[in-house]
């Protein structure tokens, strides 16, 4: 039998506290259109512009997830420039 698992990453679930504020920020991050009003628990697909997807996921309805801030990363964003990546999110206030 050959292996049916690809040597690619298809989504990355990030979990969160609060799906709409979660939103709205990864959404300023990207530089991409929200209207968080038509968000809705559970989960929210951010829009990418590649095949690997980021899902914030909440949790089950009425559960609010308590998230520990890990001391290491587990995924990074594509950038050219790292330091004119970081002016820019000093300038978003990150």
């Amino acid at each position: 039998m050959s292996n049916p698992i690809k040597n690619r990453t298809n989504t990355i679930f990030i979990h969160v506290s609060d799906l709409q504020r979660s939103v709205q920020w990864y959404s300023d991050l990207l530089s991409e259109e929200v209207d968080v009003s038509k968000v809705a628990d559970p989960v929210h697909n951010l829009k990418m512009e590649q095949n690997t997807g980021i899902t914030l996921d909440a949790g089950p309805p009425g559960m609010t997830k308590e998230i520990q801030p890990l001391p290491y990363p587990l995924f990074n964003f594509y950038t050219e420039d790292i330091y004119q990546a970081y002016e820019y999110l000093q300038q978003l206030g990150f």
